[in-house]
């Protein structure tokens, strides 16, 4: 059986007009996260940060490209590995 790496996304929205995601994972990889304003259409999706690890960690991105008042969807993909689930965040 393969096991997948995995992420792990943690989001906080306190700030007006920002939303902070401090992810992890459990290997070394590319790790591209994605966002977009509509929850199912990755395919549409932009690349906001590529990080290449060699070992695990915790990387912190503030996304300052939002608008207050919307809902803005994030995953994350491990190398060529399935996507990650899809987390919706409403910026306060």
């Amino acid at each position: 059986e393969f096991v997948y790496l995995k992420s792990k996304i943690e989001f906080n929205n306190e700030n007006v007009g920002e939303v902070s995601l401090n992810i992890s994972w459990e290997g070394p990889g590319e790790y591209k996260i994605y966002k977009s304003q509509v929850k199912i259409k990755r395919d549409e999706s932009e690349i906001i940060q590529t990080i290449t690890s060699s070992e695990e960690e915790v990387i912190t991105f503030l996304d300052e490209n939002v608008d207050s008042e919307k809902t803005y969807y994030y995953w994350v993909r491990v190398n060529e590995n399935p996507y990650s689930n899809t987390y919706g965040v409403r910026i306060r």
